[in-house]
């Protein structure tokens, strides 16, 4: 086996991926590259330590598995949080809305907003109808919101 098909096998990095986590190595500020080199020490360790005959290849194979190990962390931390479940996270953190409070009193009266959409009120003036007749202050944007919701469901 050359040294070549020794490193890939070493590593499981193709050539591709080696280019790519060079140019990714080349673009990380001093502190990062330092982190690199910290985790080389101890990937040639470990590496040193398995009784292979690569003994040529072991400081390169080292670096190359540092900056892919680092290069992963940096990846995953900044990905999405996809252990935890959409409606987990939106509970966690977001506090309930006004808006369903106020939902549901349109529907305790939504006989009444359909008799005054049917008399041609506008939402606007449907909103001014409740502000004064049931104490209900809501936006006409938001009784339209409502509207298209049931109605043109």
């Amino acid at each position: 086996m050359n040294k070549i098909e020794e490193f890939e096998r070493v590593t499981t990095l193709s050539s591709s991926n080696q280019v790519k986590l060079i140019n990714w190595f080349n673009r990380q500020d001093f502190v990062m590259k330092l982190e690199v080199f910290n985790e080389q020490k101890s990937q040639y360790f470990i590496l040193k330590n398995q009784d292979h005959d690569f003994r040529e290849i072991l400081s390169i194979a080292s670096f190359y598995i540092a900056i892919n190990k680092l290069h992963k962390q940096v990846k995953m931390g900044s990905n999405k949080n996809k252990t935890m479940k959409l409606n987990k996270l939106i509970q966690s953190n977001f506090k309930p809305r006004k808006r369903k409070v106020k939902r549901e009193k349109l529907l305790n009266i939504w006989s009444k907003i359909q008799s005054l959409k049917a008399d041609g009120f506008s939402f606007r003036e449907i909103s001014v109808y409740l502000k004064s007749k049931h104490r209900l202050i809501v936006s006409h944007t938001y009784i339209r919101t409502v509207w298209m919701d049931l109605e043109n469901a």
